[in-house]
């Protein structure tokens, strides 16, 4: 799926094409969905530290700070299916 993330620079917003993957597909999904760090874990048979490296990607590729802000570009954007 491709989004386009705003970047900041001096005096403009330029929009930069961003690819998802299929995890962080699910990734998103799962956080949409309430579930916490260690649910991800065990849904994706990883461990915790791996779902932590997973979302801070996932913030810097998408622009976001936390996983709040992460819901709400999801929802907002259609970058999700199962909530649109």
């Amino acid at each position: 799926m491709n989004w386009y993330v705003g970047r900041q620079t001096p005096g403009r917003i330029r929009l930069t094409p961003v690819k998802l993957t299929k995890r962080e597909q699910a990734l998103i999904e799962a956080i949409v969905a309430g579930k916490n760090n260690k649910e991800i874990a065990q849904m994706f048979g990883v461990s915790l530290q791996t779902v932590k490296n997973q979302l801070s990607a996932l913030y810097h590729k998408l622009g976001v700070g936390s996983r709040l802000q992460l819901a709400v570009v999801a929802m907002r954007e259609g970058l999700i299916q199962s909530h649109q």
